[in-house]
Order: C-alpha cells, then sequence, then structure tokens
C-alpha cells in the first residue's frame, strides 16, 4: 500500500496496490455508509483491542480517483458493545447516527467536518434497557432527523419491537418517541 500522512493525521492511501488496515487490533462486526452527495463514507468497527471486552471505533473518508483520504480514528464506546449499524442521514450531508448494542439499545449522533468526527453524547434509544445484540434503523426519507430502530426487545418476552427516535442535532440528542 502506498501512502501519506499530513500534519492533521490524515492518511492518503493509492487503491492500486492493496486494502487499508486502519486499525492494527483485531476486529470484528463493522458497517459503512455514504453520505447524502456522495463525498464521503463513515465506517464503524467493534474492536477486539481489550478483550473479552471490546470497543467500539468509528473513522470517516472521501475518495478521489483511486485515492482514498482517512480522518482519525474516533472511539465511540469502551463498554462490551456488539452489533454497530451506522447510517448518514438522508437530508444532512454531514450527520450519522451509530447504534449499539451496550446492555440496551445505545446510540450516539456524529457530526463530521472534512474527515474530523465530532461524536455526541450516549443516548438511550429504549426506557428499559432490556433489549437483545440485534438491531438495525433506516432514515425515514421524507423526514430530516427521524428515524426507525428494529430489535427484539427481551423485557417484551423477545418479542420484535420497533421504535421511532427523532434527533435534535442542536440539543445533541437522540429521542425514543412514544
Amino acid at each position: 500500500v502506498v501512502g501519506t500522512v499530513d500534519a492533521q493525521g490524515n492518511i492518503s492511501i493509492d487503491h492500486s496496490t492493496d486494502s487499508v488496515q486502519f486499525l492494527a487490533e483485531n476486529s470484528y462486526n463493522s458497517g459503512i455508509d455514504w453520505n447524502s452527495n456522495g463525498t464521503k463514507f463513515a465506517a464503524v468497527i467493534e474492536s477486539h483491542e481489550n478483550a473479552p471486552s471490546y470497543s467500539l471505533k468509528v473513522v470517516c473518508g472521501s475518495v478521489s480517483g483511486t485515492t482514498t483520504t482517512l480522518g482519525s480514528v474516533v472511539e465511540v464506546s469502551t463498554a462490551g458493545i456488539s452489533t454497530p449499524v451506522l447510517r448518514w442521514d438522508p437530508n444532512n450531508a454531514d450527520k450519522f447516527v451509530v447504534m449499539y448494542y451496550d446492555s440496551g439499545m445505545k446510540a450516539k449522533i456524529g457530526s463530521v467536518s472534512g474527515t474530523t468526527i465530532t461524536l455526541g453524547s450516549e443516548q438511550s434509544l429504549e426506557q428499559s434497557n432490556k433489549s437483545s445484540k440485534t438491531n438495525d434503523f433506516q432514515w425515514a426519507p421524507d423526514q430530516s432527523g427521524k428515524f426507525i430502530a428494529a430489535f427484539v426487545n427481551k423485557s417484551g418476552g423477545d418479542r420484535a419491537a420497533i421504535q421511532l427516535c427523532e434527533v435534535d442535532y442542536s440539543a445533541g440528542t437522540i429521542s425514543p418517541e412514544t
């Protein structure tokens, strides 16, 4: 792999030779998504650096021709997390939400400037914190800031659950709607 690192720690890679390894530790579940105008992508990775505990990390990048530029890796959570899902808001090219399991469904808002990620505080997506490790979510395409989350509700007898959530970017919150 041929690459360069600039003064801000951003890595530029020429993909004509090989793939890019941006975490040195063992990794497991991952996900990736493009922003709404196709100028940036973000990847979420479950790291096993401190096994048996896992941490969750995100990185943002952009592509120009055959060159990928990656920002710095940002830690989302250091708790016993799993099943990460990352989705860009289709109505906001600089915002995404990462959802994950950590003794219940949790999420954080990600804001991006260039390839630099800033994460908001952890939000609980359910009041009972009794969900399973199976989850997913999708943005409502016609309603900026709303998404629907799906998970297995352990407190409801292992029943499938759907939760509508609303993101308030100015307050930095994700609120489950009742």
